[in-house]
């Protein structure tokens, strides 16, 4: 049987997680970050308990969940994170592909998710109706990642309907540390170390660009213009969407 990796793609309170554990099924594993300030923060492992300045521990403690899933040749692999064109995505997808999986690039189903996703693909004729998809996204997620509108709709602003599992792999920011990286990957994964060196001419060459900009489109154009202080998002009405 052919073994997957899914890197699940979507915005804060689109369906993600949810999807995630659909794919995963019984034998598989969903690796989350958000998991980390569950089990490994605070004493209820029932309750989220997010702490900014230990982001980069619950990245790494992913990524370890994630390689060792790898090892043990789990049949399924869900990597429910933003996962965009960035480093990090890299690192996970070429772990898998040293490891001889098949690499899904997966979003939600939801009813809202569907019709964000067509709006994102046309975004720069539909700016405000994003943002006010912003808003209701926000409003969703308060109870637990509480990610503001600002941020969403900035991520959208970022957003690349056409990412490919190919851009991925082939992606190499400037500046690009391979001692980073092979921290990250460890001893093991010589191979993934020496393909970004291979690729790197060529991928400065092709525009790939630094971070997580997955989009040509200008930033500053996607600065929120308005929002109100209650994050309230009354010109979507989510009911239609049974998404509370």
């Amino acid at each position: 049987m052919q073994k997957t990796v899914h890197l699940m793609r979507g915005l804060p309170s689109s369906g993600k997680s949810y999807k995630a554990r659909m794919l995963a099924g019984d034998d598989g594993i969903v690796c989350e970050t958000d998991a980390y300030f569950v089990t490994e923060v605070g004493d209820d492992q029932s309750s989220f308990d997010f702490d900014s300045n230990l982001v980069p521990d619950s990245k790494l403690w992913n990524l370890n969940r994630f390689k060792d899933a790898v090892k043990n040749d789990c049949p399924v692999i869900v990597v429910d994170r933003g996962n965009s064109l960035s480093l990090d995505s890299k690192i996970f997808a070429l772990y898998a592909k040293e490891f001889g999986y098949d690499i899904r690039l997966s979003e939600p189903d939801t009813p809202w998710w569907q019709e964000i996703r067509v709006l994102l693909k046309y975004k720069k004729y539909n700016k405000p109706i994003l943002e006010r998809w912003a808003l209701a996204l926000a409003r969703m997620n308060q109870q637990t990642h509480q990610v503001s509108a600002k941020t969403i709709f900035h991520w959208m602003g970022r957003w690349r309907y056409d990412l490919t599992v190919e851009n991925i792999l082939a992606y190499v920011p400037s500046g690009l540390n391979l001692d980073l990286l092979r921290m990250k990957q460890g001893p093991q994964d010589s191979t993934a170390a020496q393909e970004y060196t291979s690729r790197e001419k060529e991928n400065r060459v092709s525009g790939l660009e630094d971070d997580i900009v997955e989009s040509s489109e200008p930033i500053q154009e996607w600065k929120v213009s308005k929002l109100n202080k209650e994050g309230e998002a009354d010109l979507i009405n989510l009911n239609e969407f049974d998404c509370m």
